[in-house]
């Protein structure tokens, strides 16, 4: 098998691996090494936290908060329209979110309503509308949620 060389001497390969800068020597610039360390440190802090939260989110359980807007209330030929928010501060869902107000005070009958959500998020918050007969700034009310269906 004949060798094929160049006027100096070196064998075809040898010329190569000198023309692509292979030859034992790494050929990489500092700013090459350290564009090549931040990608690693970039892609291996995203799969971490992507583990983590994997192992870690989404464990609160649901939690409902209700804040009325009495200031807000619209009264109506029937009665009282009394706007409340409800956030659902856990990361799991509610479903079928049955919530009830009971109004009670001096000179007023105990009134109960009850309204349903069909479906709230983790984090997430809806704006409800409760129907009463009587003035629900005139007493003190209360309002609960009764049960919810987990998905």
């Amino acid at each position: 098998m004949s060798e094929v060389r160049d006027s100096r001497g070196n064998d075809a390969s040898q010329k190569r691996e000198q023309e692509n800068g292979s030859g034992g020597e790494d050929k990489r610039s500092g700013a090459e090494w350290v564009t090549l360390v931040l990608g690693l440190i970039i892609v291996l802090g995203v799969l971490g936290t992507v583990i983590w939260l994997g192992a870690t989110g989404g464990s609160r359980p649901v939690s409902i908060s209700i804040a009325t807007h009495v200031t807000e209330q619209h009264h109506f030929a029937g009665g009282y329209y009394l706007p409340v928010s409800v956030t659902n501060e856990g990361d799991d869902a509610a479903q079928e979110l049955q919530l009830r107000a009971t109004l009670t005070g001096p000179g007023l009958e105990k009134e109960e309503v009850e309204f349903t959500i069909p479906s709230l998020g983790g984090g997430q918050h809806a704006r409800a509308m409760f129907v009463f007969r009587q003035d629900p700034a005139s007493g003190t009310l209360e309002i609960l949620p009764v049960g919810f269906l987990l998905p």
